[in-house]
């Protein structure tokens, strides 16, 4: 029998693709009170031929945990679905994206500095070096 499935994965760290494109949506193009979350994932559609959808997804299961084809069992999390409601894998996709209007957004964003300065030292820093030649932020001694 033929069973369609789907193979979801991510990291378990925060992923810096990810976490650029938020900090661009949300800071450069503005989508930060609409925006509710991101994440990364790795999707796989396939087609597996067995006796029933159930040993279609475990041998394929098996496949995922002892081979590094699909995912690293030391930085991914997966979810592998087929047919009838099967699903193996420690990856929820519903924990990740939770559905709702009262649900406020994951990750607000932090407002932007005043000016290209905040956060920096003023020049009468000690061990500063404000010359035109000197070093940018300070010398190494």
């Amino acid at each position: 029998m033929k069973t369609p499935v789907q193979l979801w994965v991510r990291l378990k760290v925060i992923d810096l693709v990810t976490q650029t494109a938020r900090i661009t949506l949300t800071e450069k193009l503005d989508f930060a009170d609409t925006l509710r979350g991101m994440t990364h994932y790795w999707y796989w559609g396939m087609d597996a031929e067995a006796a029933d959808a159930k040993s279609a997804l475990e041998g394929i299961d098996r496949v995922i945990r002892l081979d590094s084809a699909f995912t690293n069992q030391n930085k991914h999390l997966y979810r592998l679905a087929g047919g009838a409601g099967l699903v193996l894998g420690d990856l929820a996709l519903e924990k990740d994206f939770p559905v709702g209007p009262d649900i406020p957004a994951r990750n607000p964003v932090a407002k932007p500095p005043m000016d290209s300065s905040a956060g920096m030292s003023g020049p009468d820093a000690a061990g500063a070096d404000t010359s035109a030649y000197g070093p940018i932020g300070g010398s190494a001694t």
